[in-house]
């Protein structure tokens, strides 16, 4: 294979290039260069415009749309396993609520009231009073409470506050004392 090119030195590109004719350029390309250079001046917002108004050619490799394919796959199973988490929140009932049960064993069948009292109540003792169960020996409250984690504790003849012997979370009250702790997900009841 034989080289064909011939080399130039500097002087003789010098002659070539002064001897091509002077033009005069059109009149509209002053105006055009002066738009771009004013678009180049402008916001991120008015180039982005720009780009988007202006038509533009891509190209693509077979490994590239094959890449392409398997993340929008990707994306689009992700989004939809998350779509039917988001809408089973709350055990995919429709108010979005999870049946919860506290109970509470008494041991000496002796007391007199329980009620549960926490978080998910503004630690009001009136509106979650247990009820006694004697075939079990137990205090059962039954209620519905929105998916999340709950402090509770309970409240055993108005006045002895008593921690849920069978949670296993805990969490320092602040006081010196130690709250239950619920942690409710939507997938199923929870009897505490």
């Amino acid at each position: 294979m034989s080289n064909d090119r011939k080399m130039y030195s500097d002087e003789e590109i010098g002659g070539l290039i002064r001897g091509i004719p002077e033009m005069t350029p059109p009149p509209w390309l002053a105006s055009r260069i002066m738009e771009t250079l004013a678009d180049k001046r402008s916001g991120v917002w008015a180039r982005f415009k720009g780009w988007l108004t202006t038509p533009q050619s891509f190209t693509f490799s077979p490994a590239r749309m094959v890449f392409a394919s398997l993340l929008i796959v990707a994306v689009v199973g992700v989004a939809g396993m998350l779509g039917g988490r988001l809408s089973e929140v709350g055990s995919g009932q429709p108010d979005g609520l999870v049946p919860v049960s506290f109970v509470f064993k008494d041991p000496a069948m002796g007391l007199k009231s329980v009620a549960v009292v926490g978080s998910f109540n503004e630690w009001n003792a009136e509106e979650n009073q247990m009820k006694y169960v004697p075939e079990i020996g137990m205090w059962v409250f039954r209620t519905r409470l929105p998916a999340g984690d709950y402090e509770y504790v309970f409240l055993v003849d108005g006045e002895t506050v008593v921690q849920d012997p069978q949670s296993v979370l805990s969490k320092d009250d602040g006081f010196g004392n130690r709250n239950s702790v619920i942690l409710v997900k939507g997938d199923h009841e929870y009897l505490l």
